[in-house]
């Protein structure tokens, strides 16, 4: 399972070339329109286009192949079974950064589901200051999660109105519903860098 992020990194480089440049165009388009626009002088550009990177390999559908590129590479590819099922059922969630343990690795806790974590990849971790509140999609392994490259740092201040809107709408069972608000969220984090003199509670509405 260690070459996780390789996969990712070879499915990106294939998704991206010449053949799919009318929908990886597209595709950013239909994110920057949910999420925000992006300026190439935003302090998050490099966050914000990993974002749409891990978005766009486990969320866009191929027009022609009618599935994920993620889903496809691994129909196309010789990718073990066991590593496929990994590579196809990405999650994504509300985090919070609580600190690291003495062996080295990070300690996180899934607000959603309300569980601490253990990451022992700590490349994602050193961004981090403790108490940190972020989205990200993720790995989920049977000891530990592997994080994708994109994350939203989101204020601390939102913690609690965030935390309701993901839990009621986890409840619901609805994945479209859990992927379009934490989209919104998204949107919202942009939003309230674009509009920095309005009161982060009249921003962050749902």
């Amino acid at each position: 399972m260690n070459n996780l992020l390789d996969h990712l990194d070879n499915a990106l480089n294939i998704y991206t070339c010449e053949q799919y440049r009318e929908t990886l165009i597209e595709a950013k388009q239909d994110f920057f329109k949910i999420t925000g626009n992006l300026n190439d002088d935003d302090d998050d550009y490099d966050l914000r286009m990993h974002s749409f990177n891990d978005w766009y390999l486990t969320q866009f559908c191929l027009p022609i192949e009618k599935r994920t590129p993620m889903a496809d590479y691994v129909f196309r590819e010789d990718v073990p079974e066991e590593v496929a099922k990994v590579l196809i059922n990405s999650k994504q969630s509300l985090f919070q950064f609580t600190g690291d343990k003495r062996n080295g690795a990070a300690l996180f806790r899934n607000l959603k589901l309300d569980k601490s974590l253990v990451v022992k990849d700590k490349t994602i971790a050193p961004m981090f200051v403790k108490g940190d509140l972020f989205l990200a999609r993720y790995f989920d392994l049977p000891d530990q999660v592997v994080f994708l490259p994109g994350v939203c740092v989101l204020p601390r201040e939102v913690k609690a109105p965030i935390c309701k809107e993901v839990k009621k709408v986890g409840h619901s069972n609805s994945k479209r519903d859990e992927q379009n608000l934490l989209l919104k969220i998204e949107y919202l984090k942009t939003k309230s860098k674009r509009y920095s003199h309005l009161a982060l509670d009249k921003i962050f509405t749902f």
